[in-house]
């Protein structure tokens, strides 16, 4: 069929008995022409699909104009389509022009659209925020939580729609709600990173400017006095002798019913004790200590070696054992007997490493000692004021405490006022050199 034809409904219908007739391979496209309207072509797809083009010649070069698809548009429909499209060629239009434009719009609807989806707090930080801090951010999941409960009236809001004012109003609520300026501060700088994030993916616009609440430059530092040190030494021991005494009643009840015994307890009867002592001889952070391997234990050197993939200034560093902390090792050794270094030293009893320390059990430790205001964190503090009130340089206090910049540890210089005293003593010297 390589002339036109004059197309009817009947010669559609039956179009691959004639093609077959005419020679024509089945298995290819092949376009046929209307012998009644110049330009209309009906093109038999490979498929077997029929559709309608209107060829055309624009501005000196040929084109094709998609106009329907048979039987969908009849033969007499197309004619009158294709009829359409001429008359608006001949007074200058460009139908391929004006229908990739549309094609365009759509698309740029379609991904303003998912780009408005993607711009909703929660959308971007349960997806794309998601998967950017767990790869760069260690405690991703704490922060991620964080986000959702600090921030949950905003979770289905787009970010570009926050302004100053929102971040204003969620501020000074959150402060009458009794949360203190350090904590809005953080929870803010979260946020703020969320914002910036999406602002480099071209989100949103610049994040709302709110600056930071002022707070003591010396910030929050709490240590135990002697007092409530030795409280705290005797609510350990009488927490581990309750563990021992309910152990031994639970054997008895299970030796009179002919029922396998539970191990008894070793040196410690769980992670508590020996892991407040070697942070209170250490100062590591929590998420330092219960990191630990016993690959990281030098016994030889009387070091504690910690990765830099534990520490939140991401630099290894070695801190010397205290006495006690050796002591508390060399027990916790004993007793786990590791053969394997990368073996954790507190763990769950399917050996897993201990994530964190429950609010529950530290709280009923505070209670037992009579200590009040004090966290888990504050015996970090207490380790870094005890090395300060023993006259240990601030710069040698930050390389234990694993600080990034020495400025950080100035929030203990007040803890040691004859360190001050002695700088202006070097002025006594000097009045009257000249």
């Amino acid at each position: 069929m390589g002339k036109r034809v004059k197309l009817t409904e009947s010669a559609v219908a039956h179009l691959e008995a004639a093609l077959a007739a005419d020679g024509r391979d089945l298995g290819k496209s092949c376009d046929v022409w209307d012998a009644e309207l110049r330009g209309l072509v009906l093109r038999r797809e490979a498929s077997g699909r029929k559709g309608w083009h209107l060829r055309i010649h624009v501005n000196g070069r040929r084109s094709k104009v998609k106009l329907g698809d048979w039987p969908a548009l009849s033969v007499a429909v197309a004619r009158k389509a294709a009829q359409v499209a001429a008359a608006k060629v001949a007074k200058g239009n460009d139908p391929v022009a004006e229908r990739r434009a549309q094609q365009r719009a759509a698309e740029d609807r379609r991904t303003q659209a998912k780009r408005n989806a993607a711009a909703v707090l929660g959308t971007f930080i349960d997806g794309p925020y998601r998967e950017w801090a767990e790869v760069h951010l260690r405690s991703h999941k704490d922060t991620l939580a964080a986000l959702r409960r600090d921030f949950a009236q905003w979770w289905a809001r787009p970010m570009g729609s926050l302004t100053e004012l929102d971040v204003e109003g969620w501020r000074r609520r959150a402060l009458h709600a009794g949360q203190q300026k350090s904590t809005v501060n953080r929870a803010w700088q979260r946020l703020r990173a969320v914002l910036g994030k999406a602002h480099d993916r071209g989100l949103i616009g610049a994040p709302p400017k709110v600056r930071r609440f002022k707070l003591d430059a010396r910030g929050r530092v709490r240590y135990l006095t002697p007092e409530e040190r030795t409280r705290l030494l005797a609510a350990l021991d009488a927490r581990e002798q309750r563990r021992r005494e309910e152990r031994d009643r639970m054997n008895d009840w299970l030796r009179e019913r002919a029922q396998p015994e539970l191990p008894a307890h070793g040196m410690y009867t769980d992670h508590l004790k020996p892991l407040v002592l070697l942070v209170l001889n250490t100062g590591l952070r929590r998420g330092e200590a219960l990191g630990l391997t016993w690959g990281a234990i030098d016994f030889a050197r009387g070091m504690v070696h910690i990765e830099a993939a534990t520490s939140k200034s991401g630099q290894s560093r070695d801190v010397p054992m205290t006495a006690e902390a050796r002591a508390v090792l060399e027990s916790l050794r004993d007793q786990q007997q590791p053969t394997d270094p990368a073996a954790h030293l507190f763990t769950f009893g399917d050996a897993k490493r201990l994530q964190s320390v429950g609010h529950k059990t530290w709280h009923e430790l505070m209670a037992a000692a009579r200590i009040k205001n004090f966290r888990f964190h504050d015996l970090r503090h207490d380790y870094a004021s005890r090395l300060v009130m023993a006259d240990v340089d601030l710069y040698s206090v930050s390389k234990l405490l694993g600080h990034s910049d020495v400025a950080m540890t100035q929030r203990y210089a007040h803890l040691a006022p004859d360190y001050l005293r002695a700088a202006v003593r070097k002025l006594d010297g000097t009045a009257h050199a000249a």
